[in-house]
């Protein structure tokens, strides 16, 4: 027989659950990747919205309301250069992380990594994306918005060290 208690608690994690309580996402990307990092930020507890090009932007950025923005570097129309521009233009205090695959640039990737740090993107990581280093770089660019906790209904993970108990 189920406690009168139960019903309570488990409307209250579908209130934690809720997207309006996430931090919602932005994730532009024309390639496959972009799906990838969909599912890992939902599983992580983010609310996810996604874009395959830089056009709608604006009216996509103006209209809705983000905590972060995820972009390529390159992408066929609109190159992550141009849409920080965008993003620090029409959203000055949105953190924007950098991710690129086309490391077969050399010195050109490099360059514009520095470009993007320079405009001011929070970081800028390689392709194939190591999960947990963008959900880290994902948690330090929230960090300064309020957004200090790991988001509601994330996956506890296992390999942080022991909380160390005084007696």
């Amino acid at each position: 027989m189920r406690s009168a208690s139960a019903p309570c608690i488990s409307s209250m994690v579908g209130i934690f659950r809720n997207e309006k309580f996430m931090p919602k996402i932005l994730v532009v990307d024309d390639e496959l990747c972009c799906a990838y990092l969909t599912a890992l930020l939902t599983r992580s507890g983010y609310a996810v919205s996604r874009l395959r090009n830089g056009r709608a932007l604006a009216k996509t950025i103006t209209g809705e309301r983000f905590d972060a923005i995820i972009t390529d570097l390159y992408m066929r129309e609109i190159d992550g250069i141009e849409i920080l521009r965008d993003v620090k233009r029409l959203a000055p205090g949105m953190p924007v992380i950098g991710i690129s695959g086309e490391s077969y640039f050399g010195y050109r990737q490099e360059a514009i990594s520095r470009a993007m740090t320079v405009l001011g993107a929070s970081a800028v990581l390689d392709k194939p994306v190591d999960g947990e280093a963008l959900l880290a770089a994902l948690r330090r660019a929230l960090e300064p918005r309020g957004i200090d906790r790991s988001p509601a209904g994330a996956e506890s993970d296992d390999r942080r060290a022991p909380s160390r108990r005084t007696r």
